[in-house]
């Protein structure tokens, strides 16, 4: 079938399973950024042990039996001046000109020009719930989040030079899109004894599936295609659990647990075609389509609380199993799992105020990007500060919590290399590739092209770039604890 045709024919399965993904409203994990509260993220994200509110629904669902019933909401918004920098292309390696029967689309033909990124900015709600019904030792416990902005950056990405044919953009892979979704956290814990508690919750996500049915009368007017579009969308819930220890007096031990999460769009188009019904055996053409958006990797959290006096120190160690990551299009991407410490500190001025701080590390998993493919990440050291004020009531507070955070990206340069033996793209080729492989032969000679020896690239990363910069996040948040 004519390549043309092929590519007309994706737009509606992209268009229908996109709008499927930001329809259902629940997908990855902001939380893992930003924090699901004001209390948390002034906290250095900490929570395992220390939370005492709705936010338990993320860190550790048993830790929802250590505070009051409470109900909130919240706004959150980031935005800063960290960016992507493309280094300039060196001359002698783009794609010529070959005419339309060369192997690839020449970079004057290309639609847009090669760019960087900026972090895009980002604002939300968050809304959250705690309450035990009634009942002396079991809550149960439920968290969301809603981006107000940002959904534009839901579009799928190739990680290496067919980028060039779409956006021609190099990307923040772990930063932007992957925090502008919503998110839902459900949970329960039930206090077993007076120093254990146990927890048992579930992120929620759906999974999208389209099947197309696609007739063309006339292959010279793509512009005339009769279609019917079927969409189907499933739940999909992956398990979070926790459990939390009190040792002795003024001590909090938890571990919690939240498995892999992730979208996946699946489906197919069944393609007829007037005049080549009769060309191939195959006939009527499918296109499949398989995409892996917003995940959220694995990860094992443990943590620790102490409290002296009027100060609380709380600290987290985070074990993200990135080594199961994977790309917009199923792929392993090769990251590296990473560990991330995080401290946060508490002090309760008095009844009605308290002051809050913390600190995290969060380590890139993204490993060499020398080669073909461009993962742009960087290092994260974040700082934060923030406070809680409260209303007393007989029974009830009404606490007014707020937080900053700074998320400083360490700057990265990442420069591409040339390998000595210069390969064709395709399937298993890690290494920097040549999109107009030497042996293509020009029709019009019977030779190889002449303009085409050597390598040429267009791939979006080459020959390199440097990445870094600060992201700043403030937010504020209404609990009423009852």
């Amino acid at each position: 079938m004519p390549t043309a045709l092929s590519r007309v024919c994706w737009v509606p399965i992209l268009a229908a399973a996109l709008t499927a993904s930001w329809g259902s409203e629940a997908s990855a994990n902001p939380f893992d950024l930003y924090g699901p509260s004001s209390r948390g993220a002034a906290s250095g994200n900490t929570g395992t042990a220390s939370a005492t509110d709705y936010s338990a629904t993320y860190y550790n669902p048993a830790a929802l039996v250590l505070g009051e019933s409470s109900a909130g909401v919240g706004f959150i918004g980031s935005g800063g001046s960290a960016r992507i920098l493309p280094f300039a292309r060196p001359s002698g390696y783009g794609i010529p000109d070959l005419t339309d029967a060369g192997p690839a689309i020449a970079d004057e033909d290309t639609l847009r020009q090669r760019r960087g990124q900026r972090v895009p900015s980002q604002y939300g709600v968050l809304v959250g719930a705690a309450n035990r019904l009634g009942t002396e030792n079991l809550r149960l416990g439920v968290m969301a989040y809603v981006p107000l902005v940002g959904t534009e950056e839901q579009m799928s990405t190739f990680n290496d030079e067919r980028e060039r044919l779409f956006s021609n953009q190099l990307q923040f892979e772990l930063l932007g899109g992957r925090v502008q979704h919503a998110t839902v956290f459900l949970a329960a814990a039930y206090q077993v004894t007076d120093w254990l508690a146990i927890g048992f919750g579930a992120s929620y996500m759906p999974a999208a599936d389209t099947q197309n049915f696609i007739y063309l009368d006339n292959i010279a007017d793509q512009s005339d295609v009769d279609l019917n579009v079927g969409l189907a969308l499933r739940s999909r819930f992956r398990p979070n659990a926790g459990v939390v220890v009190l040792p002795a007096e003024g001590w909090r031990v938890g571990v919690s647990f939240r498995d892999v999460q992730f979208l996946r769009l699946t489906g197919r188009n069944e393609v007829q075609v007037r005049g080549l019904q009769g060309e191939s055996e195959n006939y009527p053409f499918y296109q499949d389509l398989d995409l892996t958006l917003q995940f959220s990797p694995r990860t094992f959290t443990a943590g620790a609380s102490w409290t002296p006096g009027p100060v609380t120190i709380s600290a987290d160690l985070r074990y993200y199993v990135w080594s199961s990551y994977r790309n917009n299009q199923g792929k392993d991407a090769g990251f590296n799992d990473t560990f991330s410490p995080r401290v946060g500190m508490l002090w309760q001025v008095d009844e009605r105020h308290g002051v809050r701080a913390g600190l995290e590390w969060e380590p890139s998993p993204v490993g060499d990007t020398s080669g073909r493919f461009n993962y742009v990440d960087n290092d994260r050291f974040v700082t934060a500060v923030g406070s809680e004020h409260a209303l007393l009531f007989d029974e009830s507070r009404l606490v007014f919590s707020w937080h900053v955070q700074a998320h400083w990206l360490l700057t990265s340069t990442v420069n591409k290399r040339v390998p000595d033996t210069i390969v064709p793209c395709g399937p298993g080729v890690t290494e920097i590739c040549d999109e107009v492989p030497n042996t293509s032969i020009d029709p019009d000679t019977g030779e190889p092209y002449v303009l085409g020896q050597g390598l040429q690239t267009s791939n979006p990363g080459f020959p390199g770039w440097t990445s870094g910069g600060v992201v700043a996040s403030a937010g504020a948040e209404i609990t009423w604890e009852f």
